[in-house]
């Protein structure tokens, strides 16, 4: 008969297992978003840099950027993209 400690050290063992097994499967990936919070906005990117309104904010719409309140971006060198 095993003792109450074997047991629970037993229980221990088997639940880490059961834990890591997935991860280690490729099934189940730690994404660090474990809260279900939503994703987050896409920024308009001019190059590498963040692109400016000259009124209003930023924001991407679909893929598509644009700028709020009905505002313009500043000139870019090259296109625009959502990232």
């Amino acid at each position: 008969m095993m003792s109450q400690w074997s047991l629970k050290l037993l229980a221990v063992f088997l639940s880490l297992i059961a834990i890591i097994a997935p991860i280690a499967e490729g099934k189940r990936m730690p994404t660090g978003n474990s809260h279900k919070e939503p994703p987050r906005p896409k920024i308009p990117k001019c190059g590498p840099a963040i692109a400016k309104c000259k009124t209003g904010t930023p924001s991407c719409v679909g893929k598509r950027p644009s700028c709020g309140q009905g505002g313009e971006f500043i000139k870019c060198p090259v296109p625009l993209t959502c990232a």
